[in-house]
């Protein structure tokens, strides 16, 4: 009861909509310090319209096109690879390192289309599906 009746206060502070909710019901169910918080001034609980937004990781930039290899090919990460391998075993062999035979790490963003080289935009894939992918990769 206690979350729901704070999700509607915060709801109703938002949308600016007047809700008349007893200070003792608020505090009975939330805790001793629900009453000193409820009595803070909006203004203060509210971020202010100078507060930056935070950074967000932006795509790959077209103006500046991604590192490459002598091949041509976007450069990897191999340090993310090895972390990708330790969270997520082989699927053939349970292993969380050397070749995993009928597999291959695939990023579902590709990296061309400003996906990260990062662990969490890596996921194993057969051999047959990379190869269906990479036909309309």
């Amino acid at each position: 009861m206690a979350v729901m009746l704070r999700w509607t206060i915060a709801v109703a502070v938002l949308c600016g909509i007047g809700v008349t909710v007893p200070i003792s019901c608020v505090a009975e169910s939330a805790g001793p310090d629900a009453q000193s918080a409820l009595l803070q001034p909006i203004s203060e609980a509210l971020p202010t319209a100078e507060a930056q937004p935070p950074a967000v990781a932006q795509p790959q930039d077209a103006a500046q096109p991604p590192a490459r290899d002598a091949r041509g090919r976007i450069k990897r990460s191999a340090v993310a690879r090895a972390q990708f391998m330790r969270m997520h075993p082989c699927p053939a062999t349970g292993r969380h390192r050397g070749p995993c035979p009928g597999y291959v790490i695939d990023h579902i963003v590709a990296l061309k289309r400003g996906g990260a080289d990062r662990p969490g935009n890596m996921q194993w894939q057969t051999v047959q599906e990379a190869k269906e992918k990479d036909r309309y990769e």
